[in-house]
């Protein structure tokens, strides 16, 4: 979809970003940054990792680039 492209495009812009960071940067709502992000680890298109900042430790969202490639090369062939 085109709000999951968004988000991708966003995730490789910006590198590993929060919840928080993604929602304020694309303007969108908790629950549909939630249920975004929800789908993409689902599709192992992004991963979870801890990030420090100021000596607090957050989750923040990373896209995996190599599976995202992956998915774009195979497709082709399988058309």
């Amino acid at each position: 979809s085109k709000e999951i492209s968004d988000l991708a495009i966003y995730l490789l812009k910006n590198g590993a970003s929060t919840l928080f960071e993604i929602q304020s940067g694309l303007k969108l709502s908790f629950e549909n940054a939630k249920n975004y992000l929800i789908i993409m680890l689902q599709n192992n298109l992004v991963e979870k990792v801890q990030i420090t900042r100021n000596d607090t430790k957050m989750i923040s969202y990373e896209i995996k680039l190599e599976q995202i490639l992956n998915i774009l090369f195979y497709s082709e062939f399988s058309l």
